[in-house]
């Protein structure tokens, strides 16, 4: 479909974990709160208005600034999406590494095929206004990275994974 921003046209295809705008694949993550939406890009966090009933021209705010938005062709919708643990079934091993306790995630410090020594900073989880260092549990070589900064995970969702 083309979405117009404020005079610049877009094309868009929407999917339920990214975006493609303009053939570039933007991965997010959405949460609905009524009217109002929570848009996780990365480490940025936008909050975002939209109008009850969505037709081919409309107003949206984005953190509070007001932008004129025009629609052509089908929007397709879909099924609500899982959470990322409903997402990603995964057997927990002893080098699974998962959330002592709900929050969000802050910054993360390893990528896949990264070694780690036990003890190595991997994460910093945001819970009850505290930065939480989550340390690698053994030595080895980070399998598998389930988050990304920005994410809200809840107690024993799986993080990453060392083998």
């Amino acid at each position: 479909m083309k979405l117009t921003i404020d005079g610049h046209a877009f094309q868009v295809e929407p999917g339920p974990d990214a975006v493609v705008v303009d053939g570039r694949t933007i991965p997010l993550r959405v949460e609905e709160q009524g009217s109002y939406y929570t848009v996780y890009i990365g480490d940025r966090v936008f909050q975002v208005e939209v109008p009850k009933e969505i037709g081919s021209s409309n107003k949206v705010a984005v953190d509070a600034k007001c932008y004129q938005i025009a629609l052509e062709g089908q929007v397709k919708t879909s099924a609500p999406r899982p959470r990322p643990s409903a997402r990603r079934p995964v057997a927990l091993s002893s080098g699974s590494v998962t959330a002592p306790i709900a929050g969000r995630v802050l910054r993360v410090f390893v990528e896949v095929g990264q070694g780690v020594k036990e003890g190595d900073v991997l994460l910093i989880l945001e819970a009850m206004k505290m930065e939480n260092e989550l340390r690698a549990p053994k030595e080895g070589l980070v399998k598998d990275v389930a988050i990304v900064p920005g994410a809200r995970v809840n107690e024993g969702e799986l993080l990453l994974v060392i083998e």
